[in-house]
């Protein structure tokens, strides 16, 4: 694609600092210097722009979205935006995004005049020393603060692996997980930060934009369909005597054109957000592995944990043993010790007649030992129940779900699995074949269990 060239026609040249310099030698109002060479310092030869006044990497994105820009680039903008909350979001789109922000904050500071360097970002140890040693506590966990924890810690990845692996070194599983569970939290606080810019930014993206292109001639309108408002000529924009633009009476003093754009102030807020943005999310994430690497290790110690005891692990083969051409076992994670107890006595309520609507088929004995899900990990936690369903002889599975008696008691949590409701049928003891208690590395056989050797 051809390269913009001054006095081109077009959102390509007219985005870029030509059109600036243009307007500021027609309305000079500040005493900056001016000078060719300052101006071409100012310049990033690095951005080139099609004729649509983005990279060709921001229109390849935006029509990805949007093919024909009907909504606008600052749809996908919006919608991209809230990604940086999400760790798991496509960086690069994401950073696509965040420099087609970056260089339109930047034109509105060349604009303006403002006094900020272009490249200027937030206090990042000042953001950290308020993650690491925060004066009020995050949703989940109090305090953050982790003895020893400081901010040149926290900013060298190898230094933080060091830190928690020696911290870490001498715990047992229980204080290991307690150890990630508290580190986890960080992302509160990294989302946190994030969140006091991030949903004005999304809400001020069109007043951002336009603003770019209010200086441009209004002919050029018909070639910049991504615009939200219209485009307003410059000579219609007045100054105030602080650079600040107004509000103009047009030639035939019947209509008034009002501008409709952010402050000083929001605009270097923003822009030094932004110009931060990817080491924040970089640090967000090194704590996000060092997190994962914690879990890992409270996983593999529990696991080791579990497997030195003899005692358990003898009784916990033999429940665990069965045909698998004749039976197939489903596992079921209770809330407490006590729900398993009670399923033993009394059966399970289920809302629907699908077992899978309420347990997982042929677990590991690994799988058994590390299962835990629910909003803070309590289901399955301290106890997995096993039921048994039995193979027919045309080899498929028996239907052990009854319809729930009249004034029947039994254990029925609606969570989970199921999620909200009554429980309408029920599994009853006799296809219960025990449970592990985990709490105390314990097997408890069911005594009304039919058995697996039919």
């Amino acid at each position: 694609m051809e390269e913009d060239k001054p006095g081109n026609k077009g959102a390509g040249s007219g985005t870029s600092f030509e059109v600036l310099e243009k307007y500021r030698e027609e309305h000079p109002f500040s005493s900056k210097d001016n000078s060719a060479e300052t101006k071409e310092k100012e310049r990033n030869p690095e951005i080139k722009l099609n004729e649509l006044g983005l990279t060709d990497a921001e229109e390849e994105l935006f029509r990805q979205y949007d093919p024909d820009l009907e909504y606008g680039v600052t749809f996908v903008v919006q919608e991209h935006i809230c990604d940086v909350y999400n760790e798991t979001a496509n960086q690069g789109e994401l950073l696509i995004v965040l420099g087609y922000i970056k260089r339109n904050l930047q034109y509105i500071v060349e604009s303006r005049r403002l006094p900020i360097d272009p490249e200027d970002r937030l206090d990042e140890d000042s953001i950290l020393t308020s993650i690491l040693m925060p004066e009020k506590k995050y949703d989940r966990y109090e305090p953050l603060t982790i003895d020893g924890l400081g901010v040149d810690e926290y900013k060298n990845p190898e230094k933080l692996n060091d830190f928690f692996f020696d911290l870490a070194k001498n715990m047992n599983a229980k204080n290991t997980k307690a150890l990630a569970d508290k580190f986890s939290c960080i992302n509160d606080g990294f989302t946190q930060i994030m969140a006091q810019f991030i949903p004005r930014i999304e809400k001020d993206i069109d007043k951002i934009v336009d603003e770019n292109a209010s200086i441009l001639d209004s002919s050029d309108e018909e070639e910049m369909p991504w615009l939200t408002s219209k485009v307003v000529d410059i000579d219609s924009i007045w100054l105030d005597d602080d650079g600040d633009m107004g509000t103009k009476q047009d030639s035939e003093g019947d209509k008034e054109i009002k501008t409709n754009r952010i402050s000083d102030e929001d605009v270097i807020e923003y822009l030094k957000f932004i110009n931060s943005l990817p080491d924040i999310i970089e640090l967000r994430n090194n704590g996000t592995r060092i997190a994962s690497k914690l879990y890992e290790l409270a996983r593999e110690k529990k696991l080791t944990e579990f497997h030195a005891d003899k005692d358990f692990m003898a009784d916990f083969t033999k429940i665990m043993e069965h045909d698998k051409d004749k039976h197939i076992y489903y596992f079921h994670g209770t809330q407490c010790l006590e729900d398993a107890y009670s399923i033993v006595e009394q059966g399970l309520g289920v809302m629907r007649k699908n077992i899978a609507s309420t347990a997982y088929p042929e677990f590991s004995m690994d799988d058994v030992i590390l299962y835990a899900r629910g909003f803070v990990g309590e289901i399955g936690r301290d106890a997995i129940v096993l039921i048994d369903v039995p193979i027919d002889e045309n080899g498929k599975p028996k239907d052990i779900i009854e319809k729930m008696p009249p004034d029947y008691r039994t254990n029925f949590n609606s969570s989970g699995l199921q999620g909200g409701g009554e429980a309408n049928y029920l599994i009853k003891p006799e296809h219960i074949v025990g449970f592990v208690d985990k709490l105390n590395k314990r097997i408890i056989f069911n005594d009304m269990y039919g058995g697996n050797g039919e």
